[in-house]
């Protein structure tokens, strides 16, 4: 047994008990009645509890410890270290088969250090996600970057929070009848990408996003998402898909030919560098198609606005922009706009020199 020093004797007596033991037994914070003095004979004892495994009560003992004014730096050093120990030792347990998720709940509630509680609180959320509870792992992550921001479990943090929200996104299930899990993936990947921005999955969550709000039908933030990708990610796998993607969804979104040109002249120049900077690349035939597709719409915008100039008997403007859909339909190999082209440029009559352009 170890010996008690003078002090701590006439604690003992003051409180009536004859053995250290009894004394600790009886007091559930027997920390507030021990003098600075003998803190350190109290961390031998606690290094004991931790060798017998008594580690909640020994974590206990030590933050009561901790909070102790006036502590000397090396006994304040030394208990810091022994929580760390011990709370080490406890999430090691927890790890074990058959072990009570809980436990890891109660131990990142407790007054650990931040660098300890940031390595429970992940590794809770670890546990969650094990266990088939996606949802929660993703709201523990959350919770331990609003509890302890500028964490050093990032690494581990976002590992996590990546595969319950790529695995969230790609579920076309519900619950409660009503809610979908890929509203929850989508919000954890935007989380993700937003606070973890150099995690190694962020060029996969940037390109699931994408996917599902083109599968949504919002256009414009899935083209938002792919354009991040390529901007962030450049030389990421998934880059040059979503450079390919973009063009195809800018012209998805345009609802009528005639509006919009602009869009598809941009569109263009998008598919023509895309083409230029990946030669040999397996998508440049559905690329071509895109712009076979943007070529197209050109033409019927050209098209729709030579009736137009026709109806209002402006010649020049009607074979200007018939002219400019013949050649975007041969670019493109259209037969049937090229056709249509030469019916409106052969009923025109012929412009009369220094009438004006419209």
């Amino acid at each position: 047994m170890t010996r008690a020093p003078l002090p701590l004797l006439g604690v003992l007596f003051l409180a009536g008990c004859t053995t250290v033991e009894e004394f600790f037994e009886r007091d559930p914070n027997p920390v507030s009645a021990v003098e600075r003095e003998s803190s350190a004979f109290y961390l031998d004892l606690v290094e004991e509890e931790i060798e017998r495994g008594e580690l909640d009560k020994a974590l206990d003992r030590l933050i009561a410890v901790r909070e102790i004014p006036s502590l000397p730096p090396e006994v304040r050093l030394r208990s810091e270290d022994l929580i760390d120990l011990c709370a080490t030792l406890m999430l090691e347990r927890a790890a074990e088969p058959g072990s009570d998720p809980d436990d890891l709940d109660e131990l990142y509630e407790m007054d650990l250090s931040p660098r300890m509680r940031a390595r429970v609180g992940v590794a809770y959320a670890e546990r969650l996600f094990a266990e088939g509870s996606r949802i929660s792992a993703v709201k523990q992550v959350q919770k331990v970057e609003r509890d302890i921001p500028n964490h050093t479990e990032s690494a581990a943090a976002g590992s996590v929070l990546a595969r319950a929200g790529l695995d969230l996104a790609r579920d076309p299930d519900r619950y409660w009848l009503i809610l979908r899990y890929e509203t929850k993936g989508l919000a954890a990947l935007e989380y993700l990408v937003l606070t973890y921005p150099l995690d190694p999955a962020c060029p996969e969550a940037y390109a699931t996003l994408a996917e599902v709000y083109e599968k949504r039908e919002e256009y414009e933030t899935a083209i938002e998402r792919h354009e991040d990708l390529v901007t962030y990610h450049p030389l990421s796998p998934q880059a040059a898909e979503s450079d390919a993607r973009i063009p195809y969804l800018r012209l998805k979104r345009i609802a009528r030919p005639d509006f919009d040109r602009g869009e598809m002249k941009k569109a263009r120049k998008e598919i023509r560098n895309w083409l230029d900077r990946n030669p040999g690349h397996p998508l440049v035939p559905e690329v071509r198609q895109t712009e076979d597709r943007c070529l197209a719409m050109l033409a019927d915008s050209d098209l729709y606005l030579s009736r137009y100039y026709s109806r209002i008997e402006n010649p020049f403007g009607a074979r200007m922009h018939a002219e400019r859909a013949l050649a975007e339909a041969a670019e493109a190999g259209d037969e049937a706009r090229i056709e249509e082209a030469r019916a409106l440029l052969a009923d025109l009559p012929p412009t009369d020199i220094g009438e004006e352009a419209p």
